[in-house]
């Protein structure tokens, strides 16, 4: 039965356009509202996020237009057109006079398959190509529209500069072993009780004022620990090449000095690491004959090494 089955094909292919025709009717307007959402969700995704996935964004984005076109489906399924119902149009349309739904009973054969068949359906694309175009140009403008990502609030006040300076000058003293912990620990306290401020406070004039005098402070402190480091290896090296040329004053003064530099180290907020205060607390400067040369010039080179390394933050 060659004729029947082109009249059932024709049939078949005038019920999927009728069945297509439904859809897209339905599609258009939440088409339309999906595009605006998932162009409205790009956006946010893209302001609010440090990085952003476009892969993610794309399928994300075709999954719900996806979605959406699925549910129209299922919803406009109650309009679709049957095989059968599409002949009954087919035959209307070319004027058949029912030979077709009798041939489908098996009442009467099946006519010859004209050329032309006409089933009295035309799309009307200026309905249906706005909504589609507009949904898709809706959603490019998502992914293209320029944006500024949101500033991240950890990083929207920087702080003071001057705390960046005096951790680094902390980590390094720390990292050389050049002074005792508890300063260090002391001056990160004070730090850390300037950080615990609102940001809003961390640039006010009594923030700035403490955080100028703890900053002096510790150069302060540094200048004098250099200089005392430096004060008494300079008196242990006089005393050590010239001490026996010299006369009992100028071996006293030396002496003297050797002393004051000491305790200024020991009574100083910033103290020497303290396997170095312990070495020079031991050292009696009238009996460095006690110790050999070596011992002398590893001791003094200490002293110059870490005078030389107190430099200002």
């Amino acid at each position: 039965m060659p004729e029947e089955k082109k009249w059932k094909k024709i049939a078949l292919l005038t019920a999927r356009k009728i069945n297509v025709g439904w859809w897209l009717q339905l599609l258009a307007t939440p088409l339309l509202i999906t595009a605006l959402l998932i162009a409205c969700a790009v956006l946010i995704t893209r302001r609010e996020s440090d990085t952003i996935s476009w892969l993610g964004l794309i399928a994300g984005s075709a999954g719900a237009l996806a979605i959406t076109a699925a549910a129209c489906w299922l919803a406009a399924r109650s309009q679709f057109e049957s095989v059968k119902q599409s002949l009954v149009r087919i035959e209307a349309a070319m004027r058949l006079r029912n030979t077709l739904t009798a041939a489908d009973h098996g009442i009467a054969p099946w006519p010859e398959v004209p050329l032309i068949v006409n089933d009295g359906l035309q799309w009307r694309w200026k309905r249906l190509i706005p909504p589609l175009v507009g949904a898709l140009l809706i959603v490019l403008c998502g992914f293209i529209i320029p944006v500024n990502a949101k500033s991240n609030p950890s990083q929207a006040q920087q702080e003071p500069n001057a705390w960046s300076e005096l951790d680094t000058s902390l980590d390094q003293l720390d990292n050389q072993e050049i002074v005792q912990e508890d300063y260090i620990e002391e001056m990160q306290k004070k730090l850390e009780e300037l950080r615990k401020q609102s940001e809003d406070d961390w640039f006010s004039h009594s923030s700035l004022e403490a955080t100028d005098t703890l900053k002096q402070n510790h150069l302060n402190e540094q200048d004098n620990l250099k200089k005392n480091l430096e004060h008494a290896e300079r008196s242990l090296k006089t005393l050590q090449s010239k001490g026996s040329k010299m006369n009992a004053e100028q071996k006293q003064q030396l002496l003297n000095e050797f002393d004051q530099a000491v305790k200024k180290m020991q009574q100083g907020s910033m103290k020497p690491n303290k396997e170095l205060l312990e070495q020079l607390q031991k050292i009696d400067p009238e009996q460095l004959n006690e110790l050999t040369p070596e011992q002398l010039n590893q001791l003094r080179e200490k002293m110059r090494r870490h005078a030389q390394e107190l430099k200002p933050p």
